[in-house]
C-alpha cells in the first residue's frame, strides 16, 4: 500500500485514489501499488485489458474483485500462457519445475488468494530459468514471498534478537530449512546412480542431513 498524498501523477490522480480505495481487502484504504515481475510493466486498471487488474470498471464505477476471482486470474493466465505461448517447450519445463517446488493453494491454509501478481512472479522463477542452473531457481524461489509464506519463514527471526527486542526465547523457524533440503534438493537418503539406496554397514541407508544441519539452515 502507497500514499497519494505527496506521490507524482498518476499516483496522486483523484480516479486512481477512488478506485483502488475501494477494494474490499484493502484495509488501509490506500492506492495498492500493482507491480510484475522484473523487466515487466506494471498493470493498469484504465486500459482495456484486465487480465491482471485488481478492479472492473462498471456502469457506474469501480467494483472489487471476490477471492474466488482472483484465484481465477492465475488460473486463466496459465491456460492462456500454456495455449498460445511461443516457446511452448519452455512452458512444459516451467510446468514440471513447479510440480517439484509446490507451495500450497487457496483453501489449504494459504492466505495468498489476493495477491495474483504474487503468483505470477513465483510461476515466471520457473518459465525464466526453465533451461538455466536449478540452483538459481533455489535462490528465487527462496527470496519469493509466495515460498516465504507457505513454509513459514517470512520475519524469520533469530533467537538473539528475539532475547534483545521482545525479551522471550524464540528459535527460529526451522520449516524452509528442512525442506528445502527434503523436497526440493537431496532429499532424505543417499542414493547410488541408480537410484538405490547407499546402505551403511547396518543395512540402513545413509542420512543426507542431521538436526544439526537444520537448526544451521534455520539460522543462516
Amino acid at each position: 500500500h502507497i500514499p497519494t498524498k505527496g506521490n507524482p501523477f498518476p499516483l496522486n490522480d483523484a480516479n486512481v485514489e477512488a478506485a483502488f480505495k475501494s477494494l474490499d481487502y484493502n484495509p488501509a484504504e490506500s492506492p495498492v501499488l500493482v507491480c510484475g515481475s522484473p523487466n515487466e510493466v506494471a498493470s493498469d486498471p484504465f486500459y482495456g485489458d484486465h487480465g491482471f487488474d485488481v478492479v472492473q470498471p462498471e456502469g457506474t464505477g469501480y467494483r472489487s474483485w471476490s477471492i474466488w476471482e482472483f484465484s481465477a486470474q492465475r488460473h486463466t493466465v496459465w491456460t492462456d500462457a500454456s495455449l498460445n505461448a511461443s516457446d511452448e517447450l519452455r512452458q512444459k519445463m516451467a510446468w514440471s519445475l513447479s510440480q517439484i517446488v509446490a507451495v500450497g493453494l487457496p483453501g489449504s491454509g494459504s492466505t495468498f488468494n489476493e495477491v495474483t501478481e504474487h503468483w505470477m512472479a513465483f510461476y515466471d522463477i520457473f518459465v525464466n530459468h526453465a533451461f538455466g542452473n536449478y540452483r538459481t531457481i533455489m535462490k528465487e524461489f527462496s527470496l519469493n514471498v509466495i515460498m516465504g509464506g507457505w513454509l513459514s519463514f517470512k520475519s524469520n527471526k533469530s533467537l538473539q534478537y528475539s532475547i534483545e527486542t521482545e525479551g522471550k526465547v524464540t528459535y527460529p523457524d526451522e520449516n524452509f530449512a528442512r525442506e528445502i533440503m527434503q523436497l526440493f534438493s537431496i532429499g532424505l537418503h543417499r542414493l547410488n546412480m541408480d537410484g538405490t539406496y547407499q546402505l551403511q554397514p547396518s543395512g540402513l541407508p545413509y542420512e543426507t542431513y542431521t538436526f544439526d544441519d537444520i537448526v544451521s539452515y534455520a539460522r543462516a
